[in-house]
């Protein structure tokens, strides 16, 4: 009797050890993961999971992980295991459904999306993806005539977030610097062409730090700009460093970007990124995961009254979903375009554009290929006359990560 009890009483203290391991590893994947350091989170949620299916809450981080990291052929077997399980497979199983699409397993993403909403045909995104292999087709026929140049600017590195500054483009780079270091900086691409591109500049004055810089806007005479920024001086709740919205003067004589004050609504404790500001600067679009949104990030606009700026007003269902919803462009002929990878389309993040009508944004439409893809696309600007412009993707045949792409349309 007394050696069974020795037996379950080690039984109970291994159980309880490991269990607390495995919380453990969890603590540390979810602090890679606030850093940006998705690869070292996966190993931690990897070690967490122990390959048991069972483990809800560690997989369903791994699977986050693996996505952050474009690893979708990994992220695909951690969803279909999570699908696996039920009822805590039910928000999985669609998640896998959204995996396959990505893989371009239209057929299988199909099935998927089919029994999830036989299950579940109250799901506000059941007409949504309702026949999505017929829908996929139709999006995959090309019916423009846009000629996309992977531009010649972009590096092995990530080159992204794109927009214009009076005839020059701004974007935001890791790979134009000789210390190969991790964060963005902003870069202006003045002149060049595809067989003599220029040599991009960094932006000079306060607005270099040791994180992240950018994206940005600006407003049309060039001397005004609002862009993202780690919170160096401020950190949230939980100990990191979030996102936050700056506005900084250009100084003409010292050619400098000058007087960096952070826009009056933003919250430390969350995430406010990628502005873009309307012709005549009176409204200001951007995306957040502030709280009360209705999915993982939100699109947003303020609009200015005098030098300050409104509460931020979500731009409702009609743009937003429980997904991602990101990049936001608000063209000259007021068209709003965004990136969301939670609507009916054909890859990660596909690009829309929607309408004001009636009071509310909506009428979202997906841009079709080949401005989509079955890869990640996003960050989409025009320039005024709407035929030509730029945008990312991370689609086969790019030199980096992330590659800007110029668009223009041939007819």
């Amino acid at each position: 009797m007394f050696c069974r009890l020795i037996i379950y009483c080690g039984c109970v203290l291994t159980a309880l050890s490991v269990e607390a391991q495995n919380n453990a590893d969890i603590k540390k994947g979810d602090a890679c993961m606030e850093k940006g350091a998705y690869s070292q989170a996966a190993t931690f949620y990897k070690k967490a999971a122990n390959g048991d299916v069972m483990a809800v809450s560690a997989n369903e981080k791994l699977g986050k992980a693996l996505i952050a990291l474009e690893d979708y052929k990994n992220a695909e077997k951690v969803y279909k295991s999570l699908a696996s399980i039920s009822p805590v497979g039910a928000i999985n199983w669609f998640y896998y459904g959204q995996i396959l699409r990505i893989n371009g397993k239209y057929v299988e993403a199909d099935k998927v999306y089919q029994g999830y909403f036989k299950e579940h045909p109250g799901d506000p995104l059941a007409e949504e993806f309702k026949n999505f292999e017929a829908k996929a087709k139709r999006l995959l026929t090309d019916t423009s005539d846009y000629k996309l140049t992977n531009i010649p600017e972009n590096t092995a590195g990530s080159d992204v977030e794109p927009t214009f500054c009076l005839y020059d483009m701004c974007f935001i780079s890791k790979g134009h610097t000789s210390d190969q270091q991790k964060a963005y900086d902003l870069y202006m691409r003045r002149g060049g062409s595809e067989s003599n591109p220029a040599s991009p500049v960094k932006l000079k004055g306060d607005i270099k730090g040791k994180l992240n810089e950018g994206p940005a806007t600006f407003t049309r005479n060039g001397m005004e700009m609002i862009f993202t920024r780690s919170n160096y001086k401020h950190k949230s709740a939980d100990g990191t460093m979030k996102s936050g919205l700056y506005h900084a003067d250009y100084d003409s004589k010292g050619k400098k970007w000058v007087n960096i004050k952070p826009l009056n609504f933003i919250d430390y404790n969350y995430d406010f990124m990628q502005p873009s500001l309307s012709k005549d600067g009176s409204m200001l679009f951007f995306a957040s995961n502030m709280k009360g949104g209705l999915g993982e990030s939100d699109i947003y606009v303020c609009y200015k009254h005098d030098n300050t700026w409104s509460a931020p007003v979500n731009l409702g269902s009609g743009i937003n979903t429980m997904g991602k919803e990101e990049t936001p462009f608000i063209a000259d002929n007021g068209t709003l375009y965004f990136a969301s990878d939670s609507r009916m389309g054909l890859g990660g993040l596909d690009i829309y554009g929607a309408t004001f009508n009636d009071g509310v944004w909506g009428h979202a439409i997906n841009l079709r290929v080949p401005l989509n893809s079955a890869y990640n696309d996003f960050g989409f600007i025009s320039d005024p006359t709407g035929k030509s412009g730029y945008l990312i993707s991370n689609r086969p045949g790019g030199k980096g990560g992330n590659d800007i792409y110029q668009f223009i349309l041939m007819h």
